[in-house]
């Protein structure tokens, strides 16, 4: 330590005692307060710092290494110190900073490295090893497969199927006598040369030979079918089995196809699609007749602007429908699920439609659980219930008939199997149905009731069958159920009904995923 300053000589300081003030002052006989300091950090500053009365100097993360402390001190009169008062002081740098550190880093990253070269070499010599056995497997397996392939030329004249061995070109070697029965060509004019050059003549079956070219070239197993044109030119469908038998070396040495003849399977498969078409566009008939037997969506939002339907039948046509109409100064709609899903729910749907449009609009009834009685009614008469013990009087329909009175709110609620949900100022209200269906007979009589609720303006009522809760999807492919369905209508009531619909309808798209629609999806939302 100086005796005269009182500061340590050859000071070191740890490399986190890097926050660094130094203060001073100068002896000014006249006018102390005019002491002027200049200072300096050698190794940090780049130059000295302006003169000025500040009597401290302050340095943050100052980095490891060796320091020299300048000071100048002066008076008002421009008279400086002749010589800098100094201080040197020493930051050591931490460990991972000094030589020796970088020199173990450097011998273990060394020595890592050398063992990464060992295992490595010694995997490789394992891998090598194994190769090298499989090799001899491999060989041995493909002598074994070129003896039993040459046992197999002998068995070939026996079987029905036609059997044709060509050389790595596609040239023939040999067939047996069924190949020349499905072809109608002899050895001797075949031996030699390509089958398919005198085969395939249709110009829809010569990109099919060209892959199957493309496919012996590979030395994979394969099948395929073409339409070939025999001697005597028959068109004849055949299935080529294609298999390469391969040399030591593992290359190409010859193929042996197995030909079937499948022109009667081919022809009933055509017939099938030809049905199938026939079949399809009728259903896309019955498809545009059941859209026209439902009532216009248009009826709906011109009595109703704020109202929507999201329909989405399973199949082309649904076993679902939606129903509606005007009578005086109510607006009766339902929303109904027929047994079973398209062509057997559409008739149903129809039915049902067409049941509900006469017992509404003619003799104008508007009480819901009254319809829906004359409903079961004339359902059970149409489809000879009481007579029938078969499929048929399993058939009914689910349903929710609501009628609303436009002038004073009130809503009139019957339900068969399917309830209705009201959401009034944030609040989900459930109307429960009946626990049977219309149109199915029961061993105890049916009494329909009707629930009657008072609603106010901005109230939202939801129709819907179970289509929508019913669908898997999601994470674990599970159904949407009521408890998510009801949570959703809670999330969406407030948006104008025509975004409800839109959310509706991604929120089933995003939780299907790839699976298949399971039913037919049909909620209709009207607000007050």
């Amino acid at each position: 330590m100086k005796p005269w300053t009182r500061l340590p000589e050859n000071l070191i300081l740890n490399y986190t005692e890097n926050h660094l003030t130094f203060q001073f002052t100068g002896l000014n006989f006249s006018h102390a307060e005019k002491t002027l300091y200049k200072f300096y950090l050698e190794g940090f500053d780049e130059e000295w710092s302006p003169a000025s009365r500040k009597q401290d100097a302050t340095y943050s993360n100052v980095p490891p290494g060796k320091y020299t402390f300048y000071l100048l001190a002066g008076n008002e009169q421009g008279l400086w110190s002749p010589e800098p008062d100094t201080f040197s002081f020493e930051i050591r740098a931490p460990f991972w900073q000094t030589w020796w550190f970088y020199v173990l880093l450097f011998i273990i990253i060394s020595i890592f490295i050398y063992a990464v070269i060992v295992s490595r070499t010694q995997r490789l010599n394992e891998v090598k090893k194994l190769l090298k056995k499989k090799v001899v497997e491999r060989t041995k397996e493909i002598e074994e497969q070129k003896n039993e392939l040459e046992k197999l030329s002998i068995v070939a004249s026996k079987t029905s199927n036609g059997v044709i061995i060509s050389d790595k070109n596609g040239k023939t070697i040999w067939f047996n006598e069924s190949y020349e029965k499905i072809t109608g060509y002899t050895l001797e004019e075949l031996k030699g040369k390509k089958p398919g050059d005198f085969l395939v003549k249709n110009s829809k079956s010569i990109p099919v030979l060209e892959k199957i070219r493309e496919k012996s070239a590979q030395l994979n197993y394969f099948r395929e079918e073409i339409e070939i044109v025999t001697k005597d030119g028959r068109d004849v469908w055949i299935e080529i089995s294609n298999t390469p038998v391969l040399n030591k070396s593992g290359t190409l040495k010859t193929q042996i196809e197995i030909i079937t003849d499948i022109t009667n399977r081919r022809h009933a498969e055509d017939e099938i699609k030809r049905k199938n078409k026939e079949i399809t566009e009728s259903i896309l008939f019955a498809k545009q007749i059941q859209e026209a037997v439902l009532p216009q969506r248009k009826t709906l939002t011109d009595i109703k602007p704020d109202s929507f339907i999201l329909y989405m039948p399973r199949d082309i046509v649904s076993g679902d429908f939606y129903w509606f109409d005007r009578v005086e100064n109510m607006l009766v709609f339902a929303v109904a699920d027929c047994t079973g899903h398209g062509v057997p729910g559409a008739f149903m749907s129809m039915l049902g439609n067409q049941f509900l449009h006469q017992l509404i609009t003619e003799p104008q009834i508007t009480s819901t659980k009254e319809v829906l009685r004359l409903l079961d009614q004339k359902l059970t008469e149409a489809l000879h219930v009481e007579e029938s013990d078969g499929n048929i009087s399993k058939a009914g329909i689910d349903l929710a008939l609501c009628a609303l009175n436009l002038d004073s709110n009130q809503l009139q609620y019957s339900g068969a199997y399917r309830s209705a949900i009201i959401i009034k100022k944030g609040e989900l209200v459930e109307l429960n149905p009946e626990k049977f269906s219309v149109g199915v007979k029961q061993k105890t009589e049916k009494i329909f009731s009707e629930e009657i609720i008072q609603l106010d303006k901005d109230d939202v009522i939801y129709l819907f069958s179970d289509g929508y809760s019913d669908q898997f999807g999601g994470e674990k492919n599970k159904k949407f159920l009521m408890k998510r369905f009801k949570e959703l209508l809670l999330e969406v009531n407030n948006l104008p009904m025509s975004e409800q619909r839109k959310v509706l309808w991604q929120r089933m798209e995003e939780w299907k995923g790839g699976n298949r629609q399971v039913d037919d999806i049909l909620v209709m939302g009207i607000r007050v």
